[in-house]
């Protein structure tokens, strides 16, 4: 398990992001990040649904251009080159909030096997 500091710079849908991963001495690698555990319903292809954009739209507006804290578990990439995460942000009161659970709680995303 490895934790970086990184700042997301594009929402992709509610459960896909792009964030620029913190190396230390000012080092960023920029990597596209799947939410570990959960699924959010589809934006894109043959299947796209309002519930989906309500769920980008949401996450965009907690995450895209903020900072974050990833935790990674493996060591390559999944499916369409993402890294599977665990997602952190600070929520308004200055807590770090666990995006995916924070989703599922409000109906924006379910839980997956792991």
């Amino acid at each position: 398990m490895w934790t970086y500091r990184a700042h997301c710079y594009h929402v992709v849908d509610g459960d896909t992001f792009d964030v620029a991963v913190d190396l230390g001495f000012m080092v960023y690698h920029k990597i596209r990040i799947r939410l570990r555990g959960v699924d959010t319903p589809e934006i894109y292809g043959a299947h796209p649904t309002p519930e989906g954009k309500a769920a980008s739209d949401y996450v965009k507006a907690l995450i895209e251009n903020k900072d974050v804290v990833i935790t990674t578990y493996k060591t390559t990439a999944t499916t369409f080159n993402r890294w599977e995460a665990d997602v952190q942000f600070t929520h308004d009161t200055g807590a770090l909030i666990q995006l995916s659970e924070h989703l599922v709680e409000l109906g924006y995303a379910k839980r997956v096997l792991i």
